[in-house]
């Protein structure tokens, strides 16, 4: 019963990764595994700490769905990366302007 309630928790929550969503919608296995690599490099380029580079470039070169895969996921993962940067340093400039006003 408890192995169902994690089971449960995890469909809930989204343990799936970006890969076996992709598999499950039809997409090929480069395709999934460049849009993988392609994620992490776009938000690493954006500013992500916890992301690295990655990308297999004999498989970039030669593979157009591994190709196809990271270029899409590296200008959403980037643009998305960069949305939530912009919206942490507007929330952090809030509660300065919102100290200041309570004790100035």
């Amino acid at each position: 019963m408890r192995g169902l309630g994690i089971l449960l928790v995890c469909l809930l929550a989204g343990c799936a990764s970006d890969q076996d969503r992709l598999r499950e919608s039809g997409f090929s296995v480069s395709y999934a595994q460049g849009y993988d690599d392609g994620c992490h490099s776009g938000r690493r380029v954006a500013g992500g700490e916890f992301d690295h580079m990655r990308r297999d470039q004999m498989q970039f070169d030669n593979d157009s769905d591994y190709r196809q895969g990271w270029e899409d996921a590296f200008k959403v993962c980037e643009r998305d990366a960069e949305r939530v940067e912009e919206e942490v340093q507007n929330d952090l400039r809030r509660q300065q302007q919102e100290r200041q006003q309570i004790n100035p």
